[in-house]
């Protein structure tokens, strides 16, 4: 999926590239995915639930937002269902994180 840059007023389109993104780098470009893949697709012998919380950890760490408590009080049923987008939209939790 090429770049596109963000839209100025809209940073959770710029969110959710990125997320893609970190998730092309870790598998190594071996799945390939884009906003509107379910996050049950991504899930195959080349990556696994250990890669998909790796994604999430350089996601927080790179853009300084942490994912809602909420999600990792979830079994993975409760998201596996949603699009990229949709997930990235109802988990991210925009404050910048200081700690």
């Amino acid at each position: 999926m090429p770049y596109r840059p963000p839209l100025r007023d809209d940073p959770m389109s710029y969110f959710i590239t990125s997320f893609i993104n970190i998730l092309h780098f870790i598998s190594d470009d071996l799945i390939q995915c884009d906003a509107t893949t379910r996050v049950a697709e991504l899930f195959c012998d080349e990556f696994d639930d250990l890669d998909f919380e790796l994604a999430l950890c350089c996601f927080e760490a790179t853009h300084k937002v942490a994912f809602a408590d909420r999600l990792w009080e979830s079994e993975a049923d409760d998201y596996e269902e949603l699009t990229i987008e949709e997930f990235i939209e109802a988990y991210v939790d925009q404050r910048e994180q200081r700690d």
